[in-house]
């Protein structure tokens, strides 16, 4: 394995970052890195795993299970107030989807425009909750021990947004603009990741090499079918190579590879080899020259969680791909 990320020309692990940047293992003159933007603080599990409040425009670690990963969200609001010690209070529901989280030993019973209730297990443990509300009002009645409690209008719970008086939006964590022309082959090459969805079942989540348009690009993506992922490559706007595989929960972490050559395109995924389609153009030399955490131009970033990102200017053999992607 060492060999084979010797040879690679971009590395991206949960190992470092400064403001406003997603730092690169390879290449370490830093002509790989990341920009990153989200406008708002925001929280992640530190390596004690107690729950952190990072800066704005700051990247996330996160220690969620006592593994660092990259976790990259939508933007989310909390509509509790006054969050850490949670009381009984009203908000008021559209017909939508809705994910309730807390820590601790008590209970929220809702009534209104959902019934149930949501029942904490331990001080330091998080439970949570989906379901579908009607408009109008809900109630969530607390009892016992409630802290950092979370309402918010998405079909999963995210990290943790602390309030007070007024609920609290969190930005959207953004990061793109990696590597360049120097350290991406775009006649030939490999992308890997080990990356987990934050749901099975959402929005088009995608990672890929491109020329910063959507006409030219390597892309492994979430599809907005439940725990699909996709591996496509698109030359002048076309679909050179296109496959679909469906896994067992995309919420677990998974190792893939997409390899691209003229009429060589192959996909490995957790160290079997699913895919492989012998004919295909792939692209004019120096024409992708950037790594990014969504579609190419900005649309469908990726929220997830990463825990390795990497390219390679070369073609791999099946058995490299095969070590490469074994858990």
């Amino acid at each position: 394995m060492s060999n084979l990320l010797d040879r690679s020309s971009i590395i991206l692990t949960p190992t470092a970052y400064d403001n406003s940047e997603v730092l690169c293992v390879k290449p370490s003159d830093g002509s790989g890195d990341f920009s990153f933007s989200r406008a708002t603080e925001a929280t992640r599990i530190n390596s004690l795993g107690l729950v952190e409040v990072v800066a704005d425009n700051l990247p996330r670690i996160n220690y969620e299970g006592g593994c660092g990963s990259w976790l990259f969200e939508p933007q989310s609001t909390n509509l509790y107030l006054n969050s850490e010690t949670l009381s009984t209070q009203t908000i008021t529901t559209t017909a939508n989807q809705y994910s309730v989280s807390f820590y601790g030993t008590g209970t929220i019973t809702f009534s209104g425009t959902h019934t149930g209730s949501l029942i904490g297990t331990g001080l330091n443990d998080r439970v949570t909750a989906t379901f579908s509300a009607t408009a109008g009002t809900l109630t969530s009645t607390v009892s016992g021990t409630v802290t950092k409690s979370q309402i918010e209008q998405l079909s999963f719970a995210t990290s943790y947004i602390p309030t007070t008086t007024t609920s609290v939006t969190r930005n959207q964590d953004l990061c793109t603009n990696g590597g360049n022309v120097a350290t991406i082959s775009s006649t030939s090459g490999v992308l890997y990741a080990e990356i987990a969805s934050l749901t099975q079942d959402d929005t088009l989540r995608l990672i890929g090499l491109n020329d910063g348009s959507t006409q030219n690009r390597v892309n492994i993506t979430y599809n907005n079918q439940t725990n699909e992922l996709i591996f496509s490559c698109r030359v002048n706007n076309v679909n050179e190579f296109l496959f679909t595989k469906t896994l067992a929960d995309t919420t677990t972490f998974h190792k893939v590879a997409l390899l691209y050559k003229l009429n060589e395109f192959k996909v490995f995924i957790d160290g079997v080899q699913e895919n492989t389609q012998l004919s295909g153009s792939t692209f004019a030399a120096n024409t992708l020259d950037t790594l990014d955490f969504d579609i190419g131009n900005g649309g469908f970033p990726f929220f997830g969680k990463t825990k390795c990102l990497a390219v390679w200017k070369e073609t791999l053999s099946d058995e490299e791909l095969a070590e490469l992607t074994t858990i």
